[in-house]
């Protein structure tokens, strides 16, 4: 029997895929770390390095069953990719071309939601299948490793930026994560005893970990165990109750033994440590032994060229002390100049109270001291200079993290800007209902139904349009659905935003300047600046590409209407006059 897996492959491994499909052939058509090699069973085909598409593999092999691996068994997971292979997938279906015996379709868990979203428009093309059996599997979120999740990735790097842990889930939230291969078994049993109907399966653990078990589960790891935890809260999903009898008393299939069965998180440092120095590992006994053997031999070897009377100026205990002193450290020095200096009275034989009462000791004895307070002095330099080398390393390991932070922050936004313009809860459904809105919105209506669909998508606390007079430095208010915007603007006071707005652009306060709006965006029908949208009062915080991205499309969207206007009373006029 010949398989098919598509859709979100990259969980598949090869255990999954020995327990699921003992007997037969498997096909991967999608993103997978697997490679075929030498295995006769599996072939793995990546869709962008491929040049043949779905329609001509479902037509070159006769698949009896196809599994479709739905982007939503990823958490936080954006991506509309899955939904553009199921349609592909879909229309072959409709068109005849091939037929298949099973599919099953894997999700991830039914959330209640008031709006639907992409897993529902999933759901629905799946009803359009009236001649194909189907069933669709809502399984937790499944889970691979740590830095392939692009959720624990963020959440564990900024764990290393920060410092702490922080979750925008609260503690009690169910954390529904799973390995796939924990769930090989279900699918095997799903298959093996296809009945042909159309169903809509559910699992999830009947005792399911939280986010407060994960963060527990986190702080095992000795480099996030002195972290702090922080649960914000804001984003609380809630999952639909199960119906119908449990699949582990239909299929006989016994749950995973571990919930939580997640890999151990390795190769991170926080910020913190990254910025500590290293510390000595010998111990101070160690320190002591290897001071007094090199008080030893620099005295010893002192003594020797005394006795043979070589032509030599060099002072072997000072050198000693130069080099203890430049390399451990001032303290360490001082320390082997007591030890030499006790080796030199306890070897003078007799002599000790003649040796501390000429003078030659005390200027040598101070030579000494000079020499290990100046090589301390350097070391001490040299520490300086390198600790500022490792705060400044880290300092730009941070910015570096920032930046990395702050593009996939850009990635994120872009999907769900694919998310939102494929979906019908926030994409076609919103810019249709904005179109037909100002469509209804004839005359001065136009103005204030405009400002009321923007104010949906975008929280400010005020918004008007005004009309530019003569030179585009004062203009008057037309419409605000907030109280307090000023009747009168004068962009001479502004010259940041009057210069913007002169070369037909947008003005953004992006260094939060005070006294200037947020957003000051010029409204061009018929190509010329005639309108000015102005915005006061938005939290950048929570403003991302996409909502900017829907202003530009608001604002040209109004000048659209806004010629239509204006053509509709020129064409009155005219033939009012004929």
């Amino acid at each position: 029997m010949r398989t098919l897996l598509i859709g979100n492959t990259s969980y598949v491994t090869e255990t999954f895929i020995q327990e699921s499909f003992p007997q037969g052939e498997v096909f991967i058509f999608g993103d997978s770390d697997l490679d075929a090699g030498q295995k006769q069973n599996l072939t793995v085909v990546r869709p962008e390095q491929s040049p043949f598409n779905l329609t001509e593999i479902l037509e070159a092999y006769d698949f009896e069953q196809v599994v479709f691996f739905s982007d939503h068994l990823s958490y936080k997971n954006p991506s509309a990719q899955s939904l553009v292979v199921l349609q592909e997938f879909l229309s072959i279906l409709a068109a005849g071309k091939v037929s298949i015996s099973k599919f099953l379709y894997l999700t991830g868990p039914q959330l209640q939601s008031k709006f639907p979203g992409l897993q529902e428009l999933e759901a629905d093309l799946l009803e359009t299948l009236t001649e194909q059996p189907y069933k669709i599997l809502h399984l937790p979120y499944l889970f691979s490793n740590w830095e392939q999740e692009a959720y624990f990735a963020k959440l564990l790097s900024q764990a290393q930026l920060r410092g702490r842990l922080e979750f925008a889930e609260s503690e009690e939230q169910p954390a529904l994560f799973i390995k796939l291969e924990a769930l090989s078994s279900l699918v095997y049993r799903i298959l093996d005893s296809w009945d042909y109907q159309v169903e809509t399966l559910a699992w999830r653990p009947s005792a399911p970990a939280t986010f407060g078990d994960l963060a527990a589960f986190l702080q095992k790891e000795e480099v996030l165990a002195d972290l702090e935890v922080h649960f914000r809260g804001q984003e609380q999903e809630l999952y639909q109750d199960l119906r119908g009898p449990r699949l582990t008393e239909r299929y006989q299939w016994s749950e995973p033994a571990a919930i939580l069965d997640l890999p151990v998180v390795a190769g991170l440092q926080t910020a913190e440590q990254m910025a500590l120095p290293l510390k000595a590992t010998s111990s101070p006994w160690m320190d002591g032994l290897v001071l007094l053997v090199g008080a030893f031999v620099a005295q010893g070897l002192q003594l020797l060229v005394a006795q043979q009377s070589f032509a030599l100026s060099l002072s072997f205990p000072l050198l000693y002390l130069v080099l203890v002193a430049q390399a451990r450290g001032i303290k360490k020095g001082f320390l082997a100049l007591g030890l030499v200096v006790f080796l030199q009275l306890l070897l003078a034989q007799g002599q000790a109270m003649s040796l501390l009462s000429s003078a030659a000791f005390w200027i040598q004895l101070l030579a000494y001291v000079l020499a290990t307070a100046l090589a301390g002095y350097l070391q001490m330099q040299s520490l300086d200079r390198q600790a500022a080398l490792q705060a400044e390393q880290a300092a730009l390991l941070r910015e570096h993290q920032a930046l990395q932070e702050n593009y996939r922050h850009v990635l994120e936004d872009r999907q769900s800007l694919r998310y939102q313009i494929l979906s019908e809860r926030g994409g076609f459904g919103y810019f249709a209902t904005l179109f037909n809105r100002l469509a209804q919105a004839p005359g001065k209506t136009l103005f204030t139904e405009a400002l009321s669909q923007l104010d949906t998508k975008i929280q400010a606390q005020k918004m008007g349009i005004y009309r530019f007079d003569q030179g585009l430095v004062t203009a008057h208010l037309v419409a605000a659905i907030q109280e307090g915007m000023p009747e009168k603007m004068d962009l001479s006071v502004l010259p940041r935003v009057a210069t913007r707005i002169q070369e037909g652009s947008a003005w953004v306060n992006v260094d939060l300047l005070a006294g200037y709006p947020s957003y000051a965006i010029s409204i061009k029908p018929f190509g010329q600046v005639t309108y000015l949208l102005w915005i006061e009062g938005v939290d950048f915080q929570h403003m991302n590409l996409q909502e900017s991205q829907q202003i530009e499309f608001f604002v040209q969207l109004l000048a659209f209407f806004l010629e239509r206007e204006e053509t509709g009373r020129r064409l009155g006029r005219v033939a009012g006059k004929e």
